[in-house]
């Protein structure tokens, strides 16, 4: 009964943990000059928009959940954009990848499918990467694909500006699981091994 009874302990633990597993530390993102910075909480939706020399008092929020995302702030603090996660659902391809907001809320957004025509598959069926990198030059914001589409944004306006070809992501790049995919596959198998086991001693009906 003692190996049947960790095996239990053992499943339920694991279940636990996938859902139980502590929010990390709250992100603080600056605007390039430094002058300006976004609060990323994951304990809450409410993200906060600060100068950075006085974080009492909030210049203007937004409410997102921002699990993966990365997020880029204006020199002058007036907008965000948010460069969703790098994996999507097949059946979410006509939704924003990438969105601008401000203090009235989400200025401009453009979808999965116009920035990556050629996402890459991962080990789960309907799951694709189309991100590579983001980041910010001047008074744009460029994204590239891993089917090397690098689409330039004007940061004030949301604006796609120009859409060119570059190199395609390395192979290797497409392959990899988010940290999220991970915890939640090992938490997933762990508990699925540890019921297969004490299923099949509860059927051949042994003491153990």
């Amino acid at each position: 009964m003692r190996v049947t009874f960790l095996l239990l302990v053992l499943a339920l633990g694991a279940a636990a943990l996938e859902a139980n597993a502590p929010p990390p530390e709250d992100d603080w993102i600056y605007s390039p000059n430094k002058q300006y910075v976004l609060r990323l909480t994951f304990r809450g939706n409410d993200q906060n928009v600060y100068k950075a020399d006085d974080r009492e008092k909030p210049l203007w929020s937004f409410r997102i959940e921002q699990w993966g995302h990365n997020f880029h702030v204006a020199d002058d603090g007036s907008v965000v954009a948010e460069v969703r996660d790098s994996y999507y659902d097949l059946a979410d391809k006509s939704k924003a990848g990438i969105l601008f907001r401000d203090k009235t809320g989400i200025v401009a957004e453009h979808s999965y499918e116009s920035l990556c025509a050629q996402p890459r598959p991962t080990s789960y069926q309907n799951a694709r990467q189309w991100h590579y990198q983001d980041y910010r030059e001047g008074k744009f914001l460029y994204v590239r694909a891993v089917d090397g589409t690098l689409s330039r944004f004007e940061f004030a306006t949301g604006k796609l500006v120009e859409q060119s070809k570059t190199e395609s992501a390395p192979e290797s790049y497409g392959s990899r699981c988010s940290t999220a995919e991970l915890a939640f596959g090992a938490g997933a198998a762990l508990s699925a091994l540890a019921l297969l086991v004490l299923g099949l001693r509860l059927r051949r009906g042994r003491p153990a």
